[in-house]
C-alpha cells in the first residue's frame, strides 16, 4: 500500500514541478488542486507508514509523534480517522483478497481501534478518559492501541464510559483473548453473529452506509441497517450471500463468519 501510494505522490509531484517550473496553459487555480491532492496523499501515506512502525516495528505513538514534530494525541486521532478510507482503498486495489487480508489486523489491534473509535466519538482525551475510568493513562493507550486486552469488566467499563454498547465488542474481546465457545444454541449463534458484524463496523469507524452497500449490488442499505441493528433473526442475517459480501467489506475472518452462520441458519 506504502508503495502505490508512494508511486502516486512522486508522479503528482513531478507533474507539479513541470507546471510550476515554467509557462504552463494551467491556472493557478488548477495548481492549487494538484497540491491538495498531493496533500491527501501524504495524508494517506503517513497513516500507512504509522500503522507499519506501530505493528512491525512496535513503535510508540510518541515515536511516531517525535519523527513528525507533532503532538501523539494530534498524530494518533489523524491516523485513526484515516484507517477506514485506507482499508476502502486497499479493497478497491486489490477487489480479489479474501480471508487472507483479515489477518492483517491482529484480533487485539481490532478490538483497540474500536474502543479508539468510541473514545474519539466521546470527544474525551485519553488522559480525561483514563481519569474518570480511575486507570493510568499509559496504560489505556496500550489498550486503544490494541496492545493490551484487559478483562471484559475493564473493557465494559471503557465501553460504557463512551456512551457505547458492550454487546456490541464481546465478540472481538472473546476473539483478542483467544476464547471460542463451541457449544451454543441456534439463538446464540444468531447474537454472537450479528455482535461480530457490529463489532468490525466499530472498529472500522462507523463509515456511511452507502459506502458499504457501493462494495456489491447484493447489498442495499436497508439490509446492511438490519444485519446491525435488527432483531438476531431478522431475514437478512440469513441471506449467506449478502452476509459474506458485508464481513469481507468489514475485513472479517471468513472462517469465523461462516462458522457463526452456519450454526445459526445453516439446517
Amino acid at each position: 500500500m506504502a508503495s502505490l501510494i508512494g508511486k502516486s505522490v512522486q508522479s503528482k509531484t513531478r507533474a507539479l514541478a513541470r507546471a510550476a517550473a515554467g509557462p504552463s496553459y494551467e491556472s493557478a487555480l488548477t495548481k492549487l488542486a494538484r497540491c491538495r491532492n498531493i496533500q491527501q496523499d501524504l495524508a494517506d501515506l503517513v497513516a500507512t507508514l504509522s500503522r507499519q512502525a506501530l505493528y512491525q516495528e512496535r513503535a510508540s505513538w510518541d515515536d511516531i509523534a517525535r519523527s513528525l514534530g507533532l503532538p501523539a494525541e494530534e498524530v494518533r486521532a489523524s491516523v485513526e480517522a484515516k484507517d477506514a478510507v485506507l482499508v476502502r482503498a486497499q479493497r478497491r486495489q486489490q477487489p480479489n483478497r479474501s480471508q487472507k487480508a483479515a489477518h492483517c489486523v491482529p484480533d487485539q489491534h481490532r478490538l483497540g481501534r474500536a474502543l479508539s473509535h468510541l473514545q474519539r466519538r466521546d470527544g474525551r482525551s485519553v488522559r480525561a478518559l483514563a481519569r474518570a475510568l480511575g486507570i493510568s493513562p499509559s496504560y489505556l493507550s496500550l489498550i486503544l492501541l490494541g496492545q493490551r486486552v484487559p478483562s471484559w469488566d475493564r473493557v465494559t467499563r471503557i465501553i460504557q464510559a463512551c456512551g457505547g454498547c458492550p454487546d456490541d465488542l464481546h465478540g472481538l474481546w472473546e476473539r483478542a483473548r483467544g476464547l471460542h465457545f463451541a457449544d451454543k444454541t441456534q439463538e446464540q449463534y444468531q447474537q454472537s453473529l450479528q455482535a461480530m458484524l457490529r463489532g468490525l463496523y466499530i472498529a472500522a469507524c462507523e463509515p456511511d452506509v452507502k459506502e458499504l452497500t457501493a462494495v456489491s449490488p447484493l447489498l442495499q442499505a436497508r439490509q446492511v441497517r438490519a444485519m446491525f441493528h435488527g432483531s438476531a433473526n431478522c431475514p437478512a442475517l440469513a441471506e449467506w450471500p449478502a452476509v459474506s459480501v458485508l464481513a469481507r467489506a468489514l475485513q472479517a475472518d471468513m472462517g469465523e463468519v461462516r462458522r457463526l452462520w452456519r450454526g445459526a441458519f445453516d439446517a
